[in-house]
Protein backbone atom coordinates (compact mmCIF):
# COMPACT_ATOMS: atom_id res chain seq x y z
CA UNK A 1 0.00 0.00 0.00
CA UNK A 2 1.29 3.37 -1.03
CA UNK A 3 -0.39 6.83 0.18
CA UNK A 4 0.71 10.01 -0.35
CA UNK A 5 -0.89 13.34 1.05
CA UNK A 6 -0.03 17.01 2.12
CA UNK A 7 -0.43 18.61 5.24
CA UNK A 8 -0.33 22.11 6.38
CA UNK A 9 2.47 21.19 9.24
CA UNK A 10 5.93 22.02 8.98
CA UNK A 11 7.97 18.67 8.04
CA UNK A 12 9.83 18.76 11.36
CA UNK A 13 6.42 18.41 13.70
CA UNK A 14 4.85 15.44 11.87
CA UNK A 15 8.42 13.90 12.04
CA UNK A 16 8.89 14.00 15.49
CA UNK A 17 5.02 13.15 16.33
CA UNK A 18 5.63 9.83 14.49
CA UNK A 19 8.88 9.27 16.03
CA UNK A 20 7.40 9.88 19.79
CA UNK A 21 5.31 7.62 19.20
CA UNK A 22 7.70 5.15 18.64
CA UNK A 23 10.14 6.17 21.73
CA UNK A 24 6.38 5.94 23.96
CA UNK A 25 5.83 2.64 22.17
CA UNK A 26 9.45 1.45 23.63
CA UNK A 27 9.03 2.99 26.82
CA UNK A 28 5.73 1.40 27.28
CA UNK A 29 7.01 -2.02 26.53
CA UNK A 30 10.85 -2.31 27.77
CA UNK A 31 11.04 0.81 30.06
CA UNK A 32 13.92 2.27 28.61
CA UNK A 33 13.75 5.77 27.31
CA UNK A 34 15.38 6.65 24.45
CA UNK A 35 16.73 9.79 22.45
CA UNK A 36 16.29 9.75 18.74
CA UNK A 37 19.95 9.54 18.42
CA UNK A 38 19.73 6.10 19.62
CA UNK A 39 16.59 4.69 17.49
CA UNK A 40 18.09 4.03 14.62
CA UNK A 41 19.00 0.05 14.37
CA UNK A 42 16.95 -0.72 18.08
CA UNK A 43 15.01 -3.56 18.25
CA UNK A 44 12.60 -5.06 20.63
CA UNK A 45 10.24 -7.21 21.17
CA UNK A 46 6.23 -6.03 21.51
CA UNK A 47 2.97 -7.96 22.14
CA UNK A 48 0.38 -7.47 19.41
CA UNK A 49 -2.73 -9.26 21.03
CA UNK A 50 -2.43 -12.01 23.46
CA UNK A 51 -0.65 -14.67 21.57
CA UNK A 52 1.36 -12.91 18.82
CA UNK A 53 4.51 -11.24 19.38
CA UNK A 54 6.11 -8.76 16.95
CA UNK A 55 10.35 -7.78 16.59
CA UNK A 56 10.22 -3.92 15.52
CA UNK A 57 13.17 -3.19 14.37
CA UNK A 58 13.81 0.48 13.22
CA UNK A 59 15.72 0.69 9.96
CA UNK A 60 16.28 4.48 9.16
CA UNK A 61 15.78 7.74 10.83
CA UNK A 62 17.06 10.51 8.75
CA UNK A 63 15.33 14.14 10.83
CA UNK A 64 12.51 15.45 8.98
CA UNK A 65 13.43 13.31 5.79
CA UNK A 66 12.47 9.54 6.35
CA UNK A 67 11.28 7.18 9.35
CA UNK A 68 11.31 3.48 8.41
CA UNK A 69 10.68 0.27 10.64
CA UNK A 70 10.33 -3.60 10.41
CA UNK A 71 7.76 -5.68 12.10
CA UNK A 72 8.64 -9.33 11.70
CA UNK A 73 5.78 -11.70 13.22
CA UNK A 74 5.72 -15.36 13.10
CA UNK A 75 4.33 -15.04 9.42
CA UNK A 76 5.24 -11.90 8.22
CA UNK A 77 7.63 -9.09 7.64
CA UNK A 78 6.19 -5.31 7.06
CA UNK A 79 8.50 -2.65 6.13
CA UNK A 80 7.07 0.62 6.62
CA UNK A 81 8.34 4.08 5.07
CA UNK A 82 7.19 7.47 5.83
CA UNK A 83 9.19 9.74 3.66
CA UNK A 84 8.48 13.50 4.11
CA UNK A 85 9.06 16.18 1.29
CA UNK A 86 8.99 19.82 2.54
CA UNK A 87 7.18 21.93 0.11
CA UNK A 88 7.01 25.09 2.35
CA UNK A 89 7.88 25.95 5.82
CA UNK A 90 4.45 24.92 6.47
CA UNK A 91 3.70 22.23 4.32
CA UNK A 92 4.95 18.88 3.77
CA UNK A 93 3.89 16.05 1.22
CA UNK A 94 3.98 12.86 3.32
CA UNK A 95 4.33 9.04 1.54
CA UNK A 96 3.60 5.99 3.60
CA UNK A 97 4.39 3.00 2.38
CA UNK A 98 3.68 -0.45 3.68
CA UNK A 99 5.29 -3.44 2.07
CA UNK A 100 4.17 -6.84 3.29
CA UNK A 101 5.77 -10.39 3.09
CA UNK A 102 4.19 -13.28 3.96
CA UNK A 103 5.51 -16.55 4.41
CA UNK A 104 1.84 -18.36 4.58
CA UNK A 105 0.30 -19.02 1.27
CA UNK A 106 -3.38 -18.73 2.13
CA UNK A 107 -2.50 -15.34 4.30
CA UNK A 108 -0.93 -14.17 1.59
CA UNK A 109 -3.67 -14.47 -1.20
CA UNK A 110 -6.50 -13.64 2.03
CA UNK A 111 -4.18 -10.12 2.13
CA UNK A 112 -4.40 -9.99 -1.30
CA UNK A 113 -7.73 -9.85 -1.38
CA UNK A 114 -8.23 -7.60 1.06
CA UNK A 115 -5.53 -5.29 -0.62
CA UNK A 116 -7.59 -5.03 -3.85
CA UNK A 117 -11.19 -4.64 -2.43
CA UNK A 118 -10.71 -2.60 1.04
CA UNK A 119 -7.06 -1.04 0.08
CA UNK A 120 -8.97 2.76 -0.28
CA UNK A 121 -10.15 2.51 2.39
CA UNK A 122 -7.06 1.84 4.73
CA UNK A 123 -5.20 5.14 2.33
CA UNK A 124 -8.56 6.73 3.59
CA UNK A 125 -8.06 5.82 7.20
CA UNK A 126 -4.33 6.38 7.14
CA UNK A 127 -4.96 9.76 5.64
CA UNK A 128 -8.02 10.82 8.50
CA UNK A 129 -5.19 10.11 10.64
CA UNK A 130 -2.62 12.75 9.46
CA UNK A 131 -5.14 15.34 8.95
CA UNK A 132 -5.89 14.63 12.41
CA UNK A 133 -2.32 15.15 13.70
CA UNK A 134 -2.86 18.46 11.59
CA UNK A 135 -5.45 19.93 13.72
CA UNK A 136 -3.07 19.43 16.75
CA UNK A 137 -0.61 22.08 14.75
Amino acid sequence: MKAVTTLHVSAKYLFERIADKTLYDIFQTTGQELSLNELQGYSYLTKIDMYNEAQITITSVLPYSKFQYITDTADSHVTETYKFKSLAQDKVEVTFEQIEVTSNFLKAIANKITNISLGWLKKHNFKKVLKHLETGY
